[in-house]
């Protein structure tokens, strides 16, 4: 495995200044050596290096604190029920 990463490492040096016909070149050949997908060493070769903060997608809220402290009331009045029971 680190043998492979050190390959992709080099080849992503003459991928990046390569055109388009030599980038398929390039990655017909990687791909005979490795076994790894062609869509799969075009990710790895384009991506940044380094690690990459994940990441994190927070919906917005539909309602307000006022409507969110009286939904938590009203639940705690009927003793904690789920999600099946509130919705039937």
């Amino acid at each position: 495995m680190h043998s492979r990463r050190q390959y992709l490492l080099e080849i992503r040096k003459d991928y990046e200044r390569a055109d388009g016909s030599g980038r398929g070149r390039l990655l017909d050949e990687t791909q005979k050596r490795t076994g790894l997908n062609r869509k799969y060493l075009i990710r790895m070769l384009n991506r940044p290096l380094g690690p990459v903060a994940p990441r994190q997608r927070r919906r917005r809220r539909k309602y307000g604190v006022a409507v969110g402290s009286s939904l938590v009331e009203l639940w705690e009045m009927f003793d904690f029920p789920c999600g099946q029971r509130l919705a039937s």
